[in-house]
């Protein structure tokens, strides 16, 4: 419960999924050996925490998925999608609880000698989460731009002296970036051509009222495997839900937009994806 909170705190208060998955396996695999739980169970609980509130409304996937849906002139509220994928991970952690038989445990580790001493924060530390702290206040309260705000206090925060900016600067997820900036200008030519429109029609096409939304959660599933949520499988299907939705009375923008963050995200555990990677 304690991992599982972590991760969700972590990707909720604002930096979202993405650098969430690379950080709670690295606290919670030294925790589950020395508790003498299976590693993976508690790092796929704690990585299902921080996807379960990836469509926050201040995380940058929540800010891609809701610019995409207002270009359309859909509503961009992001939070039934967030409530969606609560649930589903909460099924998928059961499962993962099943499957890796999470009622055993195994002999815990030795704790070192005086291992377990409390730490005190120190300055750097309080300063930088006094900024995390502002910048949850800036984009919630005067909604401010999450992506701009974070770049000013995290300047602020270096200026201050709280880390090197060598170092930040160096260990900045930059394939990351450029995929998703790639990705950005490739979907905008595609769209521009006609191509979204094409693949909406498609999917339509074969769908009824009662199965596009598994048929929708489907293709982005597919796509998730072998590709980044965020990076492909957002840009490529969300802009598809308004003219989905306009073709069929019955489906909801939101039920579909739904659809695409749960089939993109819980796919994402493979190899070859990002999150698996």
């Amino acid at each position: 419960m304690a991992v599982y909170a972590i991760g969700a705190i972590l990707s909720g208060v604002g930096p979202g999924a993405i650098p969430t998955l690379a950080i709670v396996p690295v606290l919670a695999i030294p925790v589950a050996l020395k508790a003498g739980i299976n590693p993976i169970l508690l790092s796929l609980i704690g990585q299902m925490g921080a996807q379960c509130v990836r469509m926050c409304p201040i995380t940058p996937e929540a800010v891609v998925v809701a610019g995409l849906m207002t270009e359309q002139g859909l509503d961009g509220n992001t939070l039934p999608a967030m409530w969606s994928m609560w649930a589903t991970e909460l099924v998928m952690i059961a499962c993962a609880f099943i499957y890796f038989k999470g009622w055993k445990f195994d002999k815990p580790l030795a704790t070192a000698a005086g291992q377990g001493l409390e730490e005190k924060f120190s300055g750097r530390q309080i300063l930088s989460l006094a900024g995390l702290g502002l910048m949850i206040l800036c984009v919630v309260v005067f909604e401010l731009n999450v992506g701009l705000i974070s770049l000013v206090i995290g300047c602020g925060l270096i200026l201050l002296g709280c880390a090197d900016e060598k170092k930040v600067v160096r260990d900045l997820p930059w394939n990351t970036i450029l995929l998703v900036l790639g990705v950005g200008v490739l979907m905008n030519i595609v769209k521009l051509s006609g191509g979204v429109d094409l693949l909406a029609e498609s999917i339509t096409r074969i769908s009824s009222e009662r199965t596009i939304s598994p048929m929708v959660c489907g293709a982005a599933g597919v796509m998730s495997f072998f590709a980044s949520g965020l990076g492909v499988v957002f840009p490529t299907l969300i802009p598809t839900v308004g003219t989905i939705a306009a073709g069929m009375p019955g489906v909801g923008p939101a039920e579909l937009m739904a659809s695409v963050v749960i089939g993109g995200t819980v796919a994402g555990f493979t190899p070859i994806s990002t999150a698996g990677a």
